[in-house]
């Protein structure tokens, strides 16, 4: 077998400490917390529909994509999955428009949630964390 197994990588990403593990000549790193992420689906699922901004930059590729008609900001997170370490909790959106022809998920990094929102500070703490080691492994790649 090439590499390790995949009960082996299972075991490690769940490791209450959180620490990289060696698995043979290559260390394995972890950005989220498995455990807090199930947690967070959990909770975040049972107040859907929840009402989200989206970053400017966001809004900046959403209005070039829908350049005859501009989306607002303002929007309402409908759904939401785990896309696996690659992609992180993502969420499905309502722009509240009737004719939408085309549907939304992002990255809940791409989104800003009002203070009011019950689970927000457990949505930043997550956003700030992947977003920092998203960061750290980018700048870990670069020549």
């Amino acid at each position: 077998m090439f590499g390790p197994s995949f009960s082996t990588l299972q075991e490690a990403s769940v490791s209450p400490k959180r620490k990289a593990p060696y698995l043979g000549k290559s260390v394995v790193r972890m950005i989220d917390n498995l455990e807090l992420v199930d947690r967070l689906l959990g909770e975040f699922r049972a107040l859907i529909p929840l009402p989200a901004t989206t970053t400017p930059s966001l809004a900046t590729i959403l209005r070039q994509r829908k350049a005859n008609r501009p989306l607002p900001r303002q929007c309402q997170v409908t759904r939401i999955d785990y896309a696996g370490e690659e992609g992180g909790i993502m969420c499905g959106l309502d722009f509240g428009m009737a004719d939408a022809d085309s549907a939304h998920f992002v990255s809940i990094t791409h989104l800003t949630f009002d203070r009011s929102v019950p689970l927000y500070r457990e949505i930043e703490a997550y956003r700030k964390h992947r977003i920092k080691r998203l960061r750290r492994l980018n700048g870990a790649m670069s020549p």
